[in-house]
């Protein structure tokens, strides 16, 4: 799933920013992902966070889906009236989806859920913000 998402929300930031520049967001957009997933279980002890929802610190993941996080926040920051298919059947405006994967990730946090890297997504989604704050002139069209 992570290389589709890539490929639908990739595709245009790289027309946008060039090679070099996406390299860079979607590099260090992982990096600080995977900072956050690995710090998330050390910072939730001083949050009012149910101790039975926190996620041990033996917990651990790396992958790609930050790093995509970053890639889709800069897509869909940039073109947030878009219309996108979910599921290929339903259509939903690109910031609306946004927000419902931003939720997701944000209540996966709070409830514990460990299946997904809910912290590194939110950290990836958050240097994708910052990265477009950084690069949004470049729109070229």
């Amino acid at each position: 799933a992570n290389m589709v998402t890539l490929w639908f929300f990739g595709a245009e930031a790289v027309m946008l920013l060039g090679a070099q520049r996406f390299l860079n967001l979607f590099m260090f957009g992982g990096i600080v992902a995977n900072v956050c997933q690995v710090l998330w279980p050390l910072a939730v002890r001083h949050l009012p966070i149910p101790s039975q929802f926190r996620m041990s610190p033996n917990t651990q993941g790396l992958g790609a889906s930050g790093a995509i996080n970053a890639v889709v926040a800069y897509s869909i920051l940039t073109f947030p009236n878009r219309t996108v298919l979910l599921y290929m059947f339903f259509p939903v405006p690109a910031a609306l989806l946004g927000a419902l994967f931003l939720a997701k990730d944000v209540s996966g946090l709070y409830y514990g859920d460990s299946r997904y890297g809910n912290a590194a997504h939110l950290g990836g989604s958050v240097f994708g913000l910052l990265y477009w704050l950084r690069f949004r002139q470049l729109r070229r069209w």
